[in-house]
């Protein structure tokens, strides 16, 4: 269901009055990608119901994709690590015999001196070395989250309503793909009559009955303004559809 007009009746303790009105899910939305491209894959049909999450459609992400198994090469990497916490135990075991011959006079200081700097610059190497391993990683993140935006999925459970492009179109990030919709919340648009909106409030309960169809609906809201043509105003409600009736 996308906008409709429907027959409605309300009823605020009284009878009821008849009046038309665009009925609508309270909750809609245009499906577009985040990133322009083709359409690799169509993972729904028009009028499946879905979960939140769930995949709709997907756009062309092969380039993408060896961007991530690159980064993961990247992070995955070991050599540059285990290569330096090599090189500082070897330098930390020289400076440490050394200072141990110094003791026993069988090393001069400028040894031990130049021992302990190769240690610290060793140990400096392995922070770098950290770090480039930390920033790998949050690398391969980075790609990974770049990759997931070539999947559109449904932002709330609700139904596919219309399709409009195919696999191996293009679309970019203006293009609707699809529209979706969920079901378990209507809103109603009506005109009425001042008088009528005066009986109103936001929040009220109302009786009503849609294509006479018993309904239970809350207004949510009342346009201030007296449409100049029509002399109508214009209210909202909400229809509760958790059962699907409409």
């Amino acid at each position: 269901m996308r906008a409709v007009l429907i027959a409605l009746s309300l009823a605020i303790g009284g009878p009821l009055w008849a009046q038309s009105a665009v009925l609508e899910p309270a909750l809609s939305a245009e499906m577009r990608s985040t990133v322009p491209g083709r359409i690799a894959e169509l993972a729904v049909s028009e009028g499946a119901v879905v979960e939140a999450g769930t995949l709709l459609a997907r756009i062309d992400g092969n380039v993408q994709s060896a961007r991530v198994e690159l980064a993961r090469l990247a992070a995955e990497a070991q050599g540059g690590l285990a290569r330096a916490e090599t090189v500082l135990a070897q330098s930390a075991d020289l400076a440490e015999r050394l200072r141990d011959a110094a003791e026993r006079g069988a090393a001069q200081s400028w040894e031990v001196n130049a021992a302990s700097q190769a240690e610290d610059l060793a140990r400096a190497d392995l922070v770098i070395a950290r770090e480039l391993q930390a920033r790998a990683a949050a690398e391969l993140a980075l790609e990974e989250a770049r990759l997931a935006e070539f999947d559109i999925r449904a932002p709330f459970s609700g139904t596919v309503l219309e399709i409009f492009l195919a696999p191996g179109e293009i679309a970019d990030t203006q293009t609707v793909i699809m529209e979706f919709g969920a079901f378990d919340r209507l809103r109603a648009t009506a005109f009425v009559s001042p008088d009528r909106a005066a009986e109103l409030s936001p929040g009220s309960e109302v009786e009503g009955r849609i294509d006479g169809i018993a309904a239970q609906a809350r207004v949510t809201a009342i346009d201030p303004r007296l449409d100049p043509v029509s002399q109508t105003v214009r209210i909202a409600l909400e229809i509760e559809n958790g059962d699907g009736r409409f």
